[in-house]
């Protein structure tokens, strides 16, 4: 399973805002209980640095939280606890997810536009947004309006309006702790282990002085996914996590970083050198830079956060405006992102399929 059958509901509209609170209150007892265990195991364990690295390598594909040093909190267990329920959210999960809510879209009367961009916003009396980019000059009208958190324009939605503005500042002070960066490769199948995982977490031996935390995140394709590589071959993306955005570093510093993860993968995978068919250091460098406002970056978890499930809430000073995204639910990780979406979708007032 890619997803819990209770977030299809969800999306799919069969659940209202009710019925979506009791199911989430309905999970909380074996949550609870999963926390009470992995508290007690850890301490079972005097805190044995194997079994945390375990756990943190776990919670490193698993949360956006930068955990790193902290107590876990209660979402810990959550996300710890869904390979047991047999769902792999990263297991294809984004795609997967992207491409079904598109369909969604445009099935319900929707539509999608790539390759824009918002030149102008108003709120009042009604939702009006101005795009550019498209094949003509293109006018949006609305009651209601969702916006990423992370969308680099959201001041044009302030204005006047101090209070959106303290909100907009607050989100801005959470600044990630750890930005990733991405190596896309191409490598023959021959040299990997036959029976490796689509989505894995290595521990490095050494910490780079660039690199936040110590693992690398493997994500490979599986024999026959003709779209992602050739038969014979596999793609691989190995990612690692930054103290500055890519954005920030030179290239040659991400060349320097890229040839690090290299080094890093031959203890792991001996013959990787002489395996690697494809490998272009400067589309990672673009990629990585490309999409790094929507990529899952680590955040820090604040004190008051214990359960580490909502960090912000949809709402704004705006009635009509409504918050989504990572940030809002950090410590659910990807399922978090989609959480947010569903909370903000049944704010409006309507339903999540006609959302």
């Amino acid at each position: 399973k890619l997803v819990d059958e209770s977030i299809q509901e969800e999306v799919q509209g069969k659940g209202d805002p009710l019925k979506r609170t009791l199911r989430r209150l309905g999970r909380l007892p074996n949550i609870i209980g999963n926390y009470i265990s992995l508290i007690l195991r850890n301490e079972e364990m005097g805190g044995d640095d194997p079994f945390r690295e375990v756990i943190d390598a776990q919670l490193a594909l698993l949360s956006y939280l930068d955990l790193t040093g902290r107590h876990y909190p209660i979402s810990a267990a959550y996300l710890l606890s869904l390979p047991w329920q047999g769902i792999y959210l990263t297991s294809g999960g984004r795609m997967a997810w992207t491409d079904w809510l598109h369909k969604g879209i445009v099935q319900n009367g929707g539509e999608v536009l790539n390759g824009c961009s918002v030149i102008r916003v108003e709120t009042k009396p009604g939702i009006i947004v101005d795009l550019e980019g498209v094949e003509s000059p293109t006018t949006l009208r609305s009651t209601n309006l969702i916006v990423s958190s992370q969308w680099e324009k959201l001041d044009l939605l302030s204005g006047d309006n101090k209070r959106f503005q303290r909100l907009s500042h607050r989100l801005g002070t959470v600044s990630p702790s750890a930005h990733p960066f991405s190596l896309h490769m191409g490598i023959r199948e021959s040299v990997l282990p036959e029976k490796i995982s689509p989505v894995s977490v290595l521990v490095r031996e050494e910490k780079d002085s660039d690199m936040v935390m110590k693992w690398i995140l493997l994500e490979i394709s599986q024999p026959g996914e003709l779209t992602r590589a050739p038969q014979g071959k596999r793609s691989v993306t190995a990612s690692v996590f930054l103290h500055e955005s890519p954005l920030k570093l030179t290239d040659d510093e991400l060349k320097e970083i890229s040839a690090g993860i290299i080094d890093s993968l031959d203890p792991f995978f001996p013959f990787l050198r002489e395996g690697i068919d494809y490998i272009n250091v400067e589309k990672s460098i673009s990629f990585s830079r490309q999409f790094q406002e929507a990529a899952s970056l680590k955040y820090h978890a604040r004190g008051g956060v214990f359960s580490g499930t909502t960090t912000f809430s949809p709402l704004t000073s705006l009635p009509n405006v409504y918050l989504t995204g990572a940030i809002l639910k950090a410590g659910l990780g990807f399922e978090g992102e989609i959480l947010s979406g569903l909370d903000a979708a049944g704010l409006t007032g309507a339903s999540t399929k006609q959302a």
